[in-house]
């Protein structure tokens, strides 16, 4: 199941939030550490990786611990390693529950843009703002949490 909820109770009123366990990929460090922390200050947990190949370890890692993640986020480009596109292919034959977006400062590649057939939920075109990430997330978790409780 994707996208645990949390309730949190804020001067008498409660509100809803999703708390995530999220893979980042990503093979520009900054880029990973401004995600990871944005995305930490939002209550998620993440985990990060500079090649496709580390981050489907990091992910089978966590299947032999039963830490279930609940969202991929791929760029699409990776140097010297494997990217998006493959990476999201072996995720899926690992796991197919996870969504997955793509993410790419290349606008050549919207052609992955939330179309089913490639495997990405959405995508996000950099540079993004952190409402426009926190949007897509909650899209993409709430109509994969519907999908997997009907």
């Amino acid at each position: 199941m994707c996208c645990s909820k949390v309730v949190k109770k804020d001067a008498g009123k409660a509100a809803s939030s999703m708390s995530l366990n999220i893979l980042l990929l990503d093979d520009e460090e900054a880029v990973l550490v401004a995600l990871s922390r944005l995305l930490k200050a939002r209550g998620h947990q993440c985990s990060t990786a500079q090649t496709g190949e580390i981050l489907l370890d990091i992910l089978k890692q966590g299947q032999q611990t039963s830490s279930r993640f609940d969202l991929a986020i791929l760029d699409i480009k990776i140097v010297g390693g494997m990217g998006g596109v493959e990476t999201m292919q072996q995720i899926r034959l690992i796991d197919s529950s996870i969504p997955i977006l793509s993410m790419s400062g290349n606008p050549v590649d919207t052609l992955f843009e939330g179309d089913e057939a490639s495997g990405f939920a959405a995508h996000l075109e950099k540079p993004f703002s952190a409402d426009h990430l926190s949007a897509e997330i909650q899209r993409v978790c709430s109509d994969s949490f519907q999908t997997s409780n009907t």
